[in-house]
């Protein structure tokens, strides 16, 4: 009987002595080079979002956005409108930014132009962005110039 205390307390100590990382860890940062490598990069025209369903809007698992394509930068065609499955970070953190919380203000304002670095997920009818709002740029004239000519650079090497 002694023994077994003997075993159990030594195996008690042994959990408390040795650290045990079990936290998740951060992504590298994205890069531009990797978001280069989406299926489609577009510019597109925010018109509205819809909550998935009457649960709270998670950090990691957002909303469902619609987008009017305007002008395909990269790869083929797509339809006029496509949904876009929204998170609110890039990857890099594993827990959601003190405080954060979901409001209208987190997403674009209707009518306004986005670059749109995107990737078909599972379901066939939603896209996703090049690690989440990172996939997202506020789309400028010398944004876009500058995005047509590193494109252009890829596509001749």
């Amino acid at each position: 009987m002694l023994f077994k205390k003997s075993l159990l307390l030594l195996s008690l100590t042994t959990l408390l002595i040795i650290p045990i990382n079990t936290y998740a860890k951060p992504m590298p940062a994205p890069t531009i080079e990797q978001a280069l490598r989406s299926e489609w990069i577009v510019v597109g025209r925010f018109i509205s979002y819809q909550k998935k369903s009457a649960a709270k809007v998670d950090y990691f698992d957002g909303v469902i956005a619609t987008y009017e394509v305007i002008q395909v930068l990269k790869n083929r065609t797509l339809r006029k409108q496509i949904k876009i499955h929204y998170e609110f970070q890039d990857g890099s953190a594993c827990i959601a930014s003190e405080g954060w919380k979901f409001d209208k203000d987190a997403m674009p304002k209707v009518g306004s132009t986005w670059i749109l670095f995107l990737n078909k997920r599972d379901n066939k009818e939603l896209f996703t962005t090049y690690r989440g709002d990172y996939g997202r740029w506020k789309a400028t004239k010398e944004e876009i110039t500058a995005l047509q000519k590193r494109l252009v650079t890829i596509k001749g090497q």
